[in-house]
């Protein structure tokens, strides 16, 4: 994987979330309704070198921010 975006800017990941046996809640994390999951993804801020999404966010209802470029991994 390179170590930088187009605009040269380090991806970001977010698995803080992700352990060994899948997706672990954590306390004071995202609070998940029955059957959600967190989404775990990697981010790259985009042209506008600003990060837009937000990051505590369900997998099933993910949406990304502005001009992120975003690759799910879950």
């Amino acid at each position: 994987m390179p170590s930088s975006d187009p605009w040269g800017n380090r991806y970001l990941a977010n698995v803080q979330l992700l352990t060994p046996k899948g997706v672990q809640m954590a306390s004071g994390s995202l609070t998940l309704g029955v059957g959600q999951r967190a989404a775990v993804f990697v981010i790259s801020a985009g042209p506008d070198r600003i990060l837009d999404t937000n990051f505590l966010q369900t997998a099933d209802g993910f949406i990304s921010g502005g001009d992120d470029i975003i690759y799910r991994i879950q």
